[in-house]
């Protein structure tokens, strides 16, 4: 299965991308500005920009060429506005394809979620009858791996496919890696259950280094929880 960035998912250049994503979010901030927000208010909800660069952007004295792309998705991400209709442009994108956003993401302690930064990453596109195979659509999300601990079957970076729904946190089959929380670090590891214990283990060799993690799940003062199953992974090839 390919996966493709949104921007490169849609049927048009660049600069048509841009310019109907900018006139999106300028239509926005004048709605805004005209129910009554101020222009600060504007500004730190797109996270911290100047008044004075809102009013030009307003007034159409300065468009925006500069803004970078990942600054344009975050202002359409705070601004509520429907990046997959503005950027698709086609119904057959958004009825074939699913968004799915690629989050920074921490370990939440106590109840074995995820804390999700309020804009995202980037946007990835996959078709959804494959996407659905894999878990709920509004229950799956893109991270990227860090670490050693489970090469080489996963690599420093690697971008993984995580389903959270509730059902794939009961940690069901033995033996699949899962995202989990313990002892507050957020991991990836494939889980067992073997006498009575939940074991945390890596792929990699060097046991030494990486050594299994033994939970005893009756343990109430363990910090363990199963955060959701990884069900894909994506990387770039190593060049020779």
């Amino acid at each position: 299965m390919t996966n493709a960035k949104l921007l490169t998912a849609a049927t048009m250049n660049a600069d048509k991308v841009f310019l109907l994503a900018w006139s999106a979010v300028i239509d926005a901030l004048k709605k805004l500005r005209d129910d009554g927000e101020t222009l600060a208010s504007i500004g730190k909800r797109l996270g911290g920009v100047n008044p004075a660069t809102i009013k030009r952007w307003i007034d159409g004295e300065r468009g925006g060429q500069k803004t970078a792309a990942i600054d344009l998705f975050r202002y359409m991400n705070k601004l509520g506005i429907d990046t997959v209709e503005i950027l698709s442009e086609g119904k057959e994108i958004k009825e074939n394809f699913e968004f799915v956003p690629k989050v920074f993401a921490r370990p939440v302690g106590g109840d074995g979620g995820l804390e999700f930064d309020s804009s995202y990453e980037d946007l990835y596109a996959f078709r959804k009858d494959w996407l659905v195979k894999k878990g709920n659509l509004d229950s799956i999300v893109l991270m990227d791996a860090r670490g050693h601990s489970m090469e080489p079957t996963i690599t420093n970076g690697d971008m993984l496919l995580v389903s959270t729904r509730q059902d794939e946190r009961l940690f069901t089959t033995s033996g699949d890696i899962y995202a989990v929380r313990h002892d507050g670090q957020l991991m990836v590891k494939r889980l067992f259950r073997e006498k009575g214990l939940i074991i945390l283990r890596s792929d990699n060799h060097d046991k030494q280094l990486y050594r299994d993690i033994e939970i005893n799940p009756h343990d109430e003062s363990v910090d363990f929880e199963v955060i959701g199953h990884v069900k894909w992974l994506g990387r770039d090839l190593q060049m020779l």
